[in-house]
């Protein structure tokens, strides 16, 4: 699936496939999908219904948003199975330097491109693609 998504001020081609979850894996050293299913609460919320509880989630998970984001930003960008491996940390970190926004993913419209993007879901007017 492939989506574009304004993260802060930066448009970002995100694409999930196959292998977003090992990538995801051999990058951060986390469970791709156990992160991914504590996001579920969030599902079929509409981000401008979020609660202060649902917006405390956002907050403490964001991290794990910007990670699951790189890594499928890095598959949006063409990067091989090879390259994906050989991404860390600091990669990632220096990625997320390039966003002006502090708080560019603390965004539920982001939240949910991410969650939609994994499910195999287009969002808005974006051409999509299987990969």
């Amino acid at each position: 699936m492939k989506n574009e998504i304004k993260i802060g001020d930066k448009d970002v081609v995100l694409v999930a496939n196959a292998l977003t979850p090992f990538a995801y894996t051999e990058i951060f050293k986390k469970d791709f999908l156990r992160v991914l299913m504590s996001f579920k609460t969030l599902q079929d919320k509409d981000p401008s219904k979020y609660t202060d509880e649902d917006l405390s989630f956002v907050v403490s998970r964001s991290s794990a948003f910007a990670e699951i984001a790189f890594v499928m930003a890095m598959q949006g960008a063409g990067k091989t199975a090879a390259q994906l491996v050989n991404y860390n940390r600091a990669d990632f970190l220096t990625w997320l330097s390039e966003f002006d926004e502090t708080n560019a993913f603390l965004s539920g419209e982001v939240l949910n491109t991410i969650l939609a993007t994994w499910q195999g879901q287009a969002v808005g007017g974006v051409e999509t693609k299987n990969d």
